[in-house]
C-alpha cells in the first residue's frame, strides 16, 4: 500500500502509512490497533447481499504540490482521492474505503471515501471537526487520528455483541423466577377455589 514506509517487524501489512516518520513506533501501533478495531468490529452488506467489513487507511504525507490555480483543500482532496483509489482501500464489490489524510505542510486533514460508504454513517465535515477539536485540545497528531478513529468507530454500524455467561445466567434466573411465581400464583388460586 504505501512505497515508502517504516516496517513495523511485528505487523506484516500496515493500514498506516508515515514515509516521513513523523509518528513513533508506539503512536504507529496504537493507531494501528485503532484501525483494526474498525476492521474487526463494523461491517455492512452491500450489492450481493453478503457481509463486509470496512477498511479505512491513514496517511500521514510529508507534502503536496499546489498549483496556482488550486487551492489548498481542492488539491488536498484531489490528492486523498487519488492515493485512496491508487491503493484499492476498501471492499471491491462495495466501494467502500475511506482514508484519511493528514498533509504535514498544509496542515490539512482530509478525508477521502468511495462511494459504497454510507452518508448516514460517516460525514467528513463532522470527523474533520472532531480530530481538529482534539488536535488543538492536545496538541497530538496521533492523538487526535486515534480519537477521529475512534469516533468513526462509534458511528459506522457494528455486530452485535453476544451475551456473556454471567449476562445468560442472569436471564435463566430470572426466567426460573417468572416461572416459579406463575405457579405458585396458579397452586394459590387452585388451592382457594377447592376451599
Amino acid at each position: 500500500m504505501c512505497t515508502v514506509i517504516r516496517v513495523i517487524k511485528m505487523i506484516s501489512h500496515t493500514w498506516l502509512c508515515d514515509p516521513s516518520r513523523f509518528l513513533s513506533i508506539e503512536q504507529q501501533i496504537n493507531i494501528e490497533a485503532e484501525l483494526l478495531k474498525i476492521r474487526d468490529t463494523n461491517f455492512h452488506k452491500c450489492s450481493n447481499n453478503s457481509v463486509y467489513y470496512y477498511q479505512v487507511s491513514v496517511a500521514i504525507v510529508p507534502e503536496i504540490f499546489v498549483s496556482k490555480n488550486e487551492t489548498y483543500e481542492n488539491a488536498a482532496q484531489q490528492f486523498s482521492e487519488k492515493l485512496l483509489r491508487k491503493w484499492g482501500i476498501g471492499n471491491s464489490p462495495c466501494h467502500d474505503g475511506i482514508l484519511l489524510v493528514y498533509i504535514k505542510n498544509l496542515g490539512k486533514f482530509v478525508i477521502a471515501k468511495r462511494e459504497g460508504v454510507e452518508e448516514k454513517y460517516i460525514n467528513e465535515n463532522e470527523i474533520k471537526k472532531h480530530f481538529m477539536n482534539i488536535y488543538f485540545a492536545s496538541g497530538s497528531i496521533s492523538r487526535a487520528l486515534i480519537e477521529s478513529i475512534s469516533f468513526m468507530n462509534k458511528k459506522l454500524p457494528s455486530k452485535p455483541t453476544e451475551l456473556t455467561n454471567t449476562a445468560k445466567m442472569f436471564l435463566i434466573l430470572i426466567l426460573f423466577y417468572i416461572i416459579s411465581i406463575i405457579i405458585l400464583y396458579v397452586t394459590t388460586l387452585m388451592y382457594s377455589k377447592s376451599l
